[in-house]
């Protein structure tokens, strides 16, 4: 559904020159913006830019003299919280500001259940961005437009890439190996072991408000993605347009050591022999397979943690029973594959 927003514009902080591309950022998912207003002191010189452009642009402008070095942001503060109850059709606020000064309001507003998106500079400061359901930088916007007025001849979706190797980092000194980990170990998996592409952004969204492709110099997530071919695989339906799912690539040893891991884990928690273990084991993939539990379904039926449950279905899909009873042992003469079938 889309959202209705309210624009509050502190024109002591933001400079008119960025305000048809901000205003093209807050419309591109088709949004609608019912409310749009610019704060200032308009007896200023530092409004000059926005005197022009209120000419011939469709937004309500609001008088606010100097009387103390935070009367803007107070005003728009006041302000918001009585549309955000008054206006109940509003289900979106965006605050365009540097100032930090905002993120009391900006709590205050998702406290109500609004939407709130915050637009500023890339020097505004942690507490602010990340009070916001979503923080998008001016400076992202604008490289936005550049990468897209460029020779489509380089595709940036063919230049390869290891994600540890990648250390661009946010404004909080936070790299891209990190927030992608975080999207991968957090994200809603299928019973397939497959994260939907949506979900990969949403997650990461949550944790990360200013969190932007545009940062790295792609234009949407996906190509972003595909720089790293080594550390994630991607696949799409037959839908038209495709939906894309993802998963990380392990190595076949990777994958041993997670489940030796987990054996050992469950096998303590749990007190099981290796044979028990053996058949919970051939239980979870069969389950996997037939399809009729979700993931969540097979968690709760056999009261595992889901990293767990996938550990034991990979070690049977991929075929890797011999490769673990090499680094179990034979002592006793048991092995994994036998009690599995």
């Amino acid at each position: 559904m889309n959202k209705k927003y309210a624009v509050f514009i502190d024109g002591d902080n933001i400079s008119a020159d960025y305000f048809d591309a901000i205003m093209s950022e807050i419309v591109k998912e088709n949004d609608d913006i019912l409310i749009k207003r610019v704060y200032g002191d308009w007896t200023t010189s530092k409004m000059n830019s926005w005197k022009e452009k209120i000419t011939n642009s469709p937004i309500r402008v609001f008088q606010q003299f100097q009387n103390g070095p935070n009367a803007t942001d107070n005003t728009i503060i006041m302000d918001a919280i009585e549309l955000a109850i008054q206006k109940t059709e509003i289900d979106a606020f965006c605050i365009v500001s540097t100032d930090h000064g905002y993120y009391s309001l900006a709590l205050r507003l998702r406290e109500n259940g609004k939407y709130v998106l915050g637009i500023g500079r890339e020097n505004s400061k942690n507490i602010w961005q990340n009070s916001c359901n979503e923080f998008v930088k001016i400076e992202n916007i604008l490289k936005g437009k550049e990468l897209l007025e460029k020779d489509n001849s380089k595709k940036k979706g063919d230049e390869k890439s290891t994600i540890k190797k990648n250390v661009i980092a946010n404004n909080e000194n936070i790299s891209l190996e990190v927030i992608f980990e975080y999207g991968l170990e957090n994200s809603r998996i299928n019973a397939d072991g497959w994260i939907s592409l949506a979900d990969f952004g949403s997650t990461i969204k949550a944790k990360y408000p200013s969190f932007d492709p545009r940062t790295y110099s792609s234009i949407k997530l996906l190509p972003l993605i595909k720089r790293f071919p080594d550390d994630i695989e991607i696949k799409s339906d037959d839908c038209f347009p495709p939906n894309y799912y993802l998963r990380e690539i392990s190595s076949r040893e990777g994958n041993i050591g997670e489940f030796l891991f987990y054996m050992k884990k469950i096998m303590e928690t749990k007190k099981m022999d290796i044979i028990s273990f053996g058949k919970l084991q051939g239980d979870v993939y069969a389950d996997m397979v037939n399809g009729e539990l979700t993931i969540d379904g097979i968690c709760q039926k056999y009261s595992l943690e889901q990293k767990e449950v996938l550990a034991l279905a990979n070690t049977v899909h991929n075929s890797l029973f011999s490769e673990v009873d090499n680094y179990i042992g034979r002592s006793e003469g048991i092995h994994l594959k036998d009690d599995f079938e």
